[in-house]
């Protein structure tokens, strides 16, 4: 299937095409937590979504990255974990450099302020697993 990988620049939209299948994989037991915490200061007004550096998290090749949705920040809570480099595969290593943001009341996020906590589980694929292959 033929999937547009896409990202804003600097210039404008650009993107990826690349050539992807779904496909099964297993999640170990054992995992890691991992905080997200706030690298800047941010003020919002309730209703609003804004992008937060944080402090760099390594997500290591062949992980999937699930939220707790128990922990989150008096403000909002995070919504989107994101690479400043853009979208990787997960076969690739990543990295999270910032977060977007939902606020559902006004305030605001402080330097070192926890913003939420994510599960970091090694996967194993179960049946076989095609690269996506990049086409343009």
């Amino acid at each position: 299937m033929k999937v547009n990988i896409a990202q804003i620049t600097h210039e404008g939209r650009s993107f990826d095409v690349f050539d992807a299948s779904p496909y099964e994989f297993t999640m170990a037991t054992r995992g890691k937590w991992e905080m997200i915490v706030a690298n800047e200061k941010k003020v919002f007004s309730s209703n609003e979504i804004m992008k937060v550096s944080v402090k760099e998290i390594a997500i290591p090749a062949e992980t999937c990255v699930v939220p707790c949705l128990y922990n989150r920040h008096p403000v909002g809570a995070v919504i989107s974990l994101m690479d400043s480099k853009g979208p990787k595969l997960i076969e690739e290593n990543r990295v999270i450099d910032a977060v977007l943001v939902a606020a559902y009341q006004d305030g605001q996020v402080e330097i070192d302020d926890l913003l939420g906590v994510i599960h970091i589980f090694p996967v194993a694929f179960t049946r076989s697993a095609e690269k996506p292959t990049k086409i343009r």
